[in-house]
């Protein structure tokens, strides 16, 4: 909870770069509590606009993201004409919010995290030959891999983050660590998970 340090117009201190919603932390500190988050981010949403629609971006030129687009097409078009699955797309959505539910609740403990991993691996391992539920928006079938690799990244720095901290509750380790007072960050390449806790200790998955 909480996250990048704002200006008053929602800029970081990388030009340009606008934090909002709950990646910024602004008025309630680095730990505020979940309910705040929708008006949180309607606020510091329309802020961040209104700085942005001001600004002078003429010195940079506009990517070209054709082939991007045209690949997303592509794979788009794929996930359309897939005619047979085990599972549809909002199988899967509603599996994984069950996953959260209950393996990174509130209080959690290193077999609930990997058992999660475990489980939102296979999905990972089936969601591009799912087929298309005309039940469930296009965008809910396009977005459903993007959605799975989140969720497996937060239960990975959860797992790693070996304390309990504000909302972050860890039944197998209950105290605070000092070793942990930094932000755990995660990259992913190659079909690996690496978090990066600042300390020169690194962890793959």
């Amino acid at each position: 909870m909480g996250g990048l340090a704002v200006h008053l117009n929602h800029e970081t201190n990388i030009k340009n770069l606008f934090a909002i919603g709950e990646c910024a932390s602004m008025y309630h500190g680095a730990n505020r509590l979940g309910g705040n988050s929708l008006l949180s981010a309607q606020y510091s949403g329309g802020v961040a606009a209104k700085e942005i629609a001001q600004r002078d971006f003429s010195p940079f030129e506009t990517p070209d993201f054709s082939a991007e687009l045209s690949a997303e097409q592509e794979r788009l078009e794929r996930l359309k004409s897939n005619k047979k699955s085990r599972f549809p797309a909002g199988y899967i959505r509603d599996m994984l919010a069950e996953i959260m539910r209950d393996d990174l609740g509130i209080s959690r403990n290193e077999a609930s995290l990997k058992s999660g991993i475990e489980s939102i691996d296979y999905y990972i391992s089936v969601a591009n030959s799912i087929n298309y539920d005309s039940s469930v928006p296009m965008h809910e079938l396009y977005s459903l891999c993007a959605i799975l690799q989140l969720a497996r990244a937060t239960l990975t720095c959860a797992l790693e983050r070996r304390e309990s901290r504000g909302a972050h509750f860890r039944e197998d380790y209950p105290e605070t660590n000092g070793d942990f007072g930094f932000a755990s960050i995660i990259s992913y390449d190659g079909g690996k998970y690496r978090v990066h806790l600042d300390k020169e200790c690194d962890y793959e998955s």
